[in-house]
């Protein structure tokens, strides 16, 4: 369990918000939550929902669709690990023997497992060209170009191809993705076994809209919220002997945190550095 979902799970964390636009805010603070897919939960269906509407977003604005799945042969990987960061550059070389044949396209990706731990990738992408030729040419002809190539670079025997014509393919498509992004069904195949910072959801540049950002700054504390309590003056008994954080305006969490810029707050309550970070 990477130390974020850990810390999430366990409540240690929590933040200290203001408003930056208002002088006369001296700030909440808040719980903190992951926001992971990865953290099973509620964390898990916030996050497959903001997915799911980014890619809903991207999908609406174009037509020619084609759905791919591709496969990676476990034996030729040391382990699981191996086969996630194999898979992104098989997929760099698939995608430039595509732009060379068919002419740049978009993309959205969703990395999978399957029953036995190894990584699976779901890919729509976005070009007239291959649609067509995907149509005129049939199902031989799609299978056979994908397959041929896919293998050549290293992607395992197995692998689908979908042209989504009309809005019927699209529903096909939006149903699943809801399905795999919350881990819903018989099947769970959310990816928790991929490497740390390993992204389950990709796209080509300016494919998905931005994630929403907040209007909030603040601090993160390396702390759990429930050790500060208005009614007693500051820490719980555990922490009776260390300095007490101001606890005032202490509230239930915001409606959006999806865009915060943070500095960090070590255990004693000091600055310890600054950085831009995005709450997850």
């Amino acid at each position: 369990m990477q130390k974020s979902v850990k810390a999430c799970a366990e409540q240690r964390w929590h933040l200290h918000l203001w408003d930056p636009a208002n002088p006369a805010d001296h700030g909440r603070r808040f719980p903190w939550f992951c926001r992971s897919w990865r953290h099973e939960g509620d964390c898990r269906l916030w996050k497959g929902a903001q997915d799911f509407q980014r890619v809903k977003q991207a999908l609406a604005g174009k037509s020619t669709w084609t759905y791919l799945v591709l496969s990676l042969p476990q034996a030729t990987y040391r382990n699981q690990w191996s086969m996630f960061r194999g898979g992104l550059f098989l997929w760099a070389k698939l995608r430039k023997r595509i732009t060379r044949e068919y002419g740049p396209f978009e993309y959205i990706q969703t990395w999978e497992r399957h029953q036995k731990g190894g990584p699976h990738v779901n890919i729509v992408i976005e070009s007239q060209v291959f649609q067509d030729q995907c149509y005129t040419r049939g199902r031989e002809y799609r299978h056979d170009w994908l397959g041929n190539h896919a293998e050549q670079v290293g992607f395992g025997w197995w692998y689908a191809v979908r042209p989504m014509y009309n809005r019927a393919g699209l529903a096909w498509y939006l149903t699943k993705l809801d399905a795999e992004l919350i881990g819903a069904g018989q099947k769970n195949q959310v990816p928790v076994n991929a490497p740390p910072h390993f992204r389950r959801l990709r796209a080509s540049r300016g494919t998905l809209p931005p994630v929403m950002r907040g209007e909030l700054t603040g601090t993160m504390v390396f702390q759990p919220i429930k050790c500060y309590t208005p009614r007693k003056g500051g820490y719980c008994e555990a922490h009776s002997g260390e300095k007490p954080l101001d606890v005032s305006g202490l509230e239930e969490i915001p409606n959006d945190t999806s865009g915060i810029k943070l500095t960090t707050q070590g255990e004693n309550g000091r600055k310890v550095g600054k950085r831009k970070g995005v709450v997850k």
